[in-house]
């Protein structure tokens, strides 16, 4: 009986490990706001951290936060979801030099934090380092784009 009950206990486990894996993190789909802390290192001059909100989009099957700019010259790939965790790497190129990265957000309901982390060849033998602090919130359903 004992035998029995854990066979089908291993059943149940081993039908879930498919469909359990392959689900996204638990994002409630909607429009979210996020805010960033943004500090560069390694720059010719200090700048002074700079704090930006935007609004996203956010779904299931599109878990990575994307400001504006980043959604015109950035291209976001390998994402990896574990759990309620979504890891990303990051390639930009634009008028301020190429960009690459990675990021990393854990949702928890209603609310997300996260970073990413960049380096950036500016040309002339300009690099530095961009670090990323991010949170959000669910603000309501997505808009409609016009």
């Amino acid at each position: 009986m004992l035998g029995r009950m854990l066979g089908t206990v291993l059943v149940a486990a081993v039908a879930c490990a498919l469909p359990c894996v392959a689900e996204g993190p638990t994002v409630n789909p909607g429009e979210w706001q996020i805010t960033a802390k943004t500090e560069m290192t390694g720059m010719p001059m200090e700048m002074p951290a700079q704090t930006t909100t935007y609004n996203a989009c956010m779904t299931p099957d599109r878990p990575v936060p994307t400001g504006p700019d980043q959604q015109k010259e950035c291209k976001v790939s390998d994402v990896q979801v574990q759990g309620d965790a979504v890891s990303w790497t990051i390639e930009c190129n634009g008028a301020e030099g190429q960009m690459k990265g990675s990021g990393k957000i854990v949702y928890q309901g209603d609310t997300l934090t996260g970073d990413q982390n960049m380096t950036v060849s500016a040309g002339e033998g300009m690099n530095f380092k961009i670090a990323m602090h991010m949170t959000g919130k669910r603000v309501g359903p997505c808009k409609e784009k016009k």
